[in-house]
């Protein structure tokens, strides 16, 4: 999985308010002829496309949860630039509102309905950066943490680099995972790289 395969894997809420704003842009630029056109096609494009071929990349692998998730990417941008679109044509006079109100409906509805994960992915995302902010630069154990990092796993998943002024053996790193367990209130999984500084 390389980079820009892993940044289309968590959508957020984040990401919904991205693609409403895109949808703007494009509904206003072709409603007004004096904006490019072109600059919203570009904008749109780039909303829907790199999730489309990451949902591909995840087929093509057999791995399912990146087609899951960037397909949820995908889906977030499409219903948002459309919702979004929907109104924008809407507030800048292009037909009443009793015409549109079926379309907006059912944009709002599929809106909601891809919420309920975005929401998830949200809070997960929050919770993440709580864990990375208590350990990052703490010192346990006479060892700092640094590049402290949560990966998808259960019980919590944590890789972090342990920087140290003496070698550590598999008995300094249980010490200092049991003193991150204590310090989270939770049970994690290590993952250490180890570093001396001299």
């Amino acid at each position: 999985v390389t980079g820009e395969i892993a940044a289309r894997l968590n959508p957020t809420l984040l990401d919904l308010g991205v693609a409403v704003l895109s949808g703007i842009a494009g509904a206003y630029a072709h409603a007004r002829e004096e904006v490019a056109r072109s600059l919203a096609g570009v904008a749109i494009a780039v909303a829907l496309v790199p999730p489309l071929a990451v949902s591909g990349i995840g087929i093509g692998w057999g791995e399912w949860a990146v087609f899951r998730d960037s397909f949820l990417l995908f889906l977030t941008n499409l219903f948002g630039i459309v919702l979004a679109g929907n109104l924008t044509f809407l507030l800048l006079g292009f037909g009443p509102f009793r015409l549109a109100r079926r379309g907006l409906l059912t944009a709002l509805a599929l809106v909601g309905v891809v919420s309920l994960p975005l929401g998830v992915g949200f809070a997960r995302m929050v919770e993440q950066n709580v864990v990375v902010r208590a350990l990052e630069g703490q010192v346990m154990e006479g060892v700092i943490l640094r590049e402290a990092a949560v990966l998808p796993g259960d019980p919590l998943y944590l890789s972090v680099r342990l920087l140290s002024s003496t070698t550590l053996d598999n008995a300094d790193v249980e010490r200092v995972k049991r003193t991150i367990e204590t310090r989270l209130g939770r049970p994690v999984r290590l993952e250490a790289t180890i570093a001396i500084m001299r």
